[in-house]
């Protein structure tokens, strides 16, 4: 990890991932006030393992100079990312949406001081991309980010902030998911690195937002996710009639900080990936109907055929 990395946060990463291995470990990674919770069911979506130094410590400091680094080692996980699979089988999306379901259950009892803190990536904190509004070059654009942004601060937030709050991972893009190499199922998820304590919803929200951006039927992608997400991990009417807006302010708050990224890092290619599907998406959101995005939404709650 870079030399500015928080070492609080870091140690938060490298216990998840210990405490999603094994969740009677209550031996903390190091002084943060950690805690694990009670053993629950095997998530089907496997973590990295943490690997040990020979002295027994998860995390090293190295010095190279006047660098310093934190050094963490996990083993290898098989599979490539969704984000190459094609197609996306109705079971897969399913798969994938348990599973994450099963991984939020897990995640439920998982606590660390270093997840409580303030991250652009966290929905809440949408209204804070106004600022970077202005690398975002075309008008009409610009004038799309802020009319969506105007509705999640007078209208979403205040009832996002009545549903429930717990660690999620908050970063289940179909790059930081893997697959097997016949693309049919799941072997594993990556990268904690947006982990924080929020809410729950909005863990679907931001994998159906990656999900529908990469697929020729996005509507339909995100109803067979849910259906998965659902059954392992039951929402609220409440959450579940939020998704849409919050998939929408995700792809926002993605489309501003990939501007800014391009200015500011315009050599890291993988900080824009998702820039242009994220418009894309957009685009054609304007042209859907909110409410019947909302009621295929909410039917994937209920149907095991979605």
């Amino acid at each position: 990890m870079r030399s500015e990395a928080d070492p609080a946060f870091v140690e938060a990463q490298v216990e998840v991932l210990r405490y999603l291995a094994d969740p009677l470990s209550r031996a903390p990674v190091g002084g943060s006030g950690s805690r694990s919770g009670s053993r629950s069911a095997e998530p089907s979506l496997p973590t990295p393992e943490v690997v040990l130094s020979l002295d027994g410590a998860a995390i090293q400091e190295v010095r190279t100079g006047a660098e310093s680094y934190l050094v963490w080692l996990v083993r290898f996980l098989e599979g490539r990312p969704l984000a190459e699979a094609r197609p996306r089988s109705p079971e897969l999306l399913r798969s994938f949406g348990r599973a994450l379901g099963e991984l939020d259950l897990r995640l439920a009892a998982f606590s660390h001081a270093a997840v409580h803190r303030d991250l652009r990536w966290d929905l809440r904190n949408a209204p804070a991309a106004r600022p970077l509004l202005e690398h975002v070059e075309a008008p009409a654009r610009r004038e799309l980010v802020t009319a969506h942004l105007d509705r999640a601060e007078e209208e979403v937030l205040p009832r996002l902030r009545e549903t429930r709050a717990q660690v999620i991972h908050n970063d289940a893009n179909d790059h930081n998911v893997l697959v097997d190499t016949s693309g049919t199922a799941l072997t594993g998820i990556l990268d904690f690195g947006d982990m924080v304590h929020t809410h729950l919803v909005c863990e679907p929200a931001v994998a159906m937002a990656y999900l529908m951006m990469n697929d020729s039927d996005p509507i339909s992608a995100a109803r067979r996710f849910l259906t998965g997400y659902h059954s392992a991990c039951p929402l609220t009417e409440a959450e579940i009639l939020l998704l849409p807006d919050l998939i929408i302010t995700r792809l926002c708050v993605s489309v501003v900080l990939s501007a800014h990224a391009r200015r500011s890092r315009p050599e890291n290619a993988y900080l824009t990936v998702s820039e242009a599907p994220a418009w894309r998406l957009l685009d054609l959101l304007r042209t859907l109907d909110g409410d019947e995005i909302a009621a295929e939404l909410a039917g994937a709650c209920v149907r095991s055929d979605a």
